[in-house]
């Protein structure tokens, strides 16, 4: 993992990278941000994917849309210190619909020790995925409000060893 990184480091239109290795499933990959769609598929093209194929067996990129994010300083702030993310699927007519009640769902989550940040992407299934970064592992119990938006459709818990900003 580490020997990509410096060729991760001078991916262009590449803003962010958070190696991730899925701990339940032994998936591993990254949670990019890119400047714009473009970015992401000139680098996501067919020789990547028949490089990768050929190491390492089929595999899919999804490229998602923003669908909300804290304030870029903070959210860059806190990512830095991040060693999990929580992935869930919320249905889109459950989802928060303004930054206003992204906002609200988030304080949600303050309380709980190692929490840093979070965001949303749109999926084209009608739904949001939902990815919450920590300092440490959190706990397998969510509160209330959080398992009545996610109804327990966590897709995944990655381990985020290393953490690439190209800012």
């Amino acid at each position: 993992m580490k020997d990509s990184i410096p060729e991760y480091k001078a991916i262009r239109g590449q803003m962010l990278k958070s190696y991730s290795l899925e701990t339940d499933q032994s998936f591993f990959g990254g949670i990019y941000f890119w400047k714009n769609e473009q970015s992401a598929k000139d680098w996501f093209n067919p020789s990547w994917f028949a490089r990768v194929n050929k190491k390492y067996g089929e595999t899919e990129v999804p490229i998602l849309p923003l669908a909300w994010m804290p304030k870029e300083n903070e959210f860059l702030i806190a990512r830095e210190s991040a060693n999990y993310a929580k992935v869930f699927q919320i249905k889109l007519s459950e989802s928060p619909k303004t930054s206003k009640e992204w906002e609200e769902l988030i304080k949600s989550f303050q309380s709980q020790t190692g929490f840093l940040t979070a965001f949303s992407t749109k999926q084209g299934t009608g739904e949001t995925l939902f990815f919450r970064f920590w300092k440490d592992k959190p706990e397998e119990k969510e509160s209330e409000i959080q398992q009545k938006l996610t109804k327990g459709s966590i897709l995944g818990l990655c381990e985020l060893p290393i953490q690439l900003n190209n800012l």
